[in-house]
């Protein structure tokens, strides 16, 4: 799950450390809050299409998925 959140929304860390070293503390943190946010939502949103995706993907008891494969 990490691996998928991660791959999903790539880490602000970098941009918010460069922003600090620039000078500009109050676009960091705006940033960082931007960012936040987007990571709480996206944790809920990926969770529920990855199980969604799990769900379609897993055979029956003839072996079939659901997509009929």
């Amino acid at each position: 799950m990490v691996v998928i959140v991660n791959a999903g929304l790539p880490g602000a860390q970098l941009i918010v450390i460069t922003l600090k070293s620039k000078g500009l503390s109050d676009s960091a943190s705006i940033v960082a809050k931007v960012y936040l946010s987007s990571y709480l939502l996206s944790a809920f949103t990926i969770a529920a299409w990855t199980s969604v995706g799990l769900l379609l993907s897993i055979p029956d008891e003839n072996g079939n998925s659901f997509c009929g494969r």
